[in-house]
């Protein structure tokens, strides 16, 4: 797997939005993650002789997902908005530590941002 492939801008499917509820933007955010970072991740599972399939990938970023929540003192299982939008923040730091170029981040920054704003505020999960 070569590193040289650009990192790909993912857009969120309009039709993803329809009954958007806080599960399901977990999992768009999951799924903006995954497009973002599948090759970093990749390239790193490689180097250490692990499984690269998207398939492993994904449980990779289900991971750091997880762990970024409980980082930010949230529930997996019952996101907030408001958690989730502070996620958002340490993921796009982690990005950019990790070497993704800062209009890559900004962009799917961006895609979540605007697919939060859909949520209300006072829905617990």
């Amino acid at each position: 797997m070569s590193r040289s492939t650009p990192p790909a801008y993912w857009n969120i499917p309009q039709e993803q939005l329809a009954g958007l509820t806080c599960e399901k933007a977990r999992d768009l955010i999951l799924e903006c993650f995954f497009f973002a970072q599948k090759e970093t991740f990749a390239h790193a599972k490689e180097k250490l002789g692990m499984p690269t399939s998207d398939e492993e990938v994904r449980k990779s970023i289900c991971t750091i997902i997880k762990k970024g929540f409980s980082e930010i003192s949230a529930s997996f299982d019952y996101p907030t908005k408001e958690a989730m939008l502070r996620l958002l923040e340490l993921l796009a730091v982690k990005s950019r530590v990790w070497g993704m170029p800062r209009e890559i981040v900004d962009h799917h920054r961006r895609q979540i941002e605007n697919m939060l704003r859909r949520l209300p505020d006072d829905i617990p999960f």
